[in-house]
Parts: structure tokens; sequence; C-alpha cells
């Protein structure tokens, strides 16, 4: 990818001045916005950047851009992903262009507005080129009807519509408790699979 940038500055009103980045990774949109050229780094503040190659649009009180190493740093940022419909809030945001991959830090909250589930973490990764969703930490994750699977850490196969729960301890509208080491919540077929045991349940 060319690593040419191009500015285009447009004056919108006598009080409104808006900056646009442009380069084939990356659009970044911004009142206020400040380049380095000795650190390859363009800060954006209150910036929305979206990255056509991957279908996702980001918005951030602070967007860092490091065009040399194809890396964005957001902090208080939500990202919306326009092919799978997914909406992301965290903190902090990694984002490695060239890998297609997000690593989302502290009051992580991920909606699949497709399925209507919920997941809630403290750190997780999402690598949009594999279509996975993963977190090693505690997690939290809530369907529809609000039911509750708390667990140690999970992942996501988008493709595949199941969830591999570690460790996890359900909770079910009626406040019923399931513990199971290992389970797997299927999208597809809408059951929880644990072991040698099934269980039917609305998702």
């Amino acid at each position: 990818m060319k690593n040419k940038i191009l500015i285009i500055i447009t004056i919108l009103s006598q009080l409104f001045l808006a900056n646009k980045l442009f380069s084939q990774e990356i659009d970044i949109k911004a009142k206020d916005i400040e380049f380095s050229n000795d650190q390859n780094l363009t800060i954006a503040n209150n910036a929305t950047a979206i990255i056509k190659e991957d279908d996702i649009i980001i918005k951030g009180e602070k967007i860092e851009y490091f065009k040399d190493k194809s890396f964005l740093f957001i902090k208080n940022g939500k990202i919306l992903t326009t092919t799978e419909d997914f909406e992301i809030n965290s903190n902090i945001i990694e984002y490695k262009i060239n890998e297609s991959n997000l690593e989302l830090k502290e009051n992580v909250i991920i909606k699949d507005n497709i399925n209507n589930l919920i997941m809630e973490s403290n750190e997780i990764n999402y690598n949009l080129k594999k279509r996975k969703i993963v977190s090693q930490n505690p997690s939290e994750i809530k369907d529809e009807f609000n039911n509750i699977y708390k667990v140690d850490g999970f992942e996501y196969s988008i493709n595949d519509r199941i969830i591999k729960l570690d460790n996890l301890v359900a909770l079910d509208k009626d406040k019923n408790t399931f513990e199971v080491d290992l389970s797997y919540l299927d999208l597809n077929k809408k059951e929880l699979i644990a072991k040698d045991i099934s269980m039917k349940f609305k998702l």
C-alpha cells in the first residue's frame, strides 16, 4: 500500500474547519488534526476513520495513526462493521490495519445485531480477516431473552456461528443456574451443548 497522503482542507463556514486525511488504507475526518513527519504520526481529535477494505467505521475521542506501521490507536472508541452488523464500544482500541486485527481493551461491549447477543469483557481480540472474536478473560454474554452466560473465556467463530465457552456459569431468565467446564453455543441450532449434555433453549 502507498504511504503517500493527500490532505484536503475544506472550509465549511467561517467558524468551522474540517480536515480530511486520505490514503488507500484509511480515510480520517476530524475537527482538529495534527501531523508529525518525524514520527509518521497523525493525531485526530473527535474523529471518524473509515477503512473500506475491512468495511468498518471507527469513531473516537482521539485517533492516532502511525502510517509507517499501518496502525491505529483509538481512545474511547466506537466501531461499526458495515457488512456483519456488529457494534463495538471500547475504551482502548488497537487496530493493525494490514492484519485486519482489532485489540479491544477496557469496558469492551460488542453487540451482535444479527444474533441479538451482547458480549462484555475487559479484553477481546477481533480478527476481521479470520472472522473470529476471542477473549481469554472473564466475560459475559447476554441474549435477547435475558439469559446470561458468564465464562472465563470464549471463542466466537462468526462463519460457523458457534461460540466456544470456557467454564460456563449460565443463568436463565427464571434464575436457574447451570455450571459447565466446557460448552458450545450453537447459534444455528439454538442449542447449548456441554460434553454429553445438550440443552435446548431460545436465543
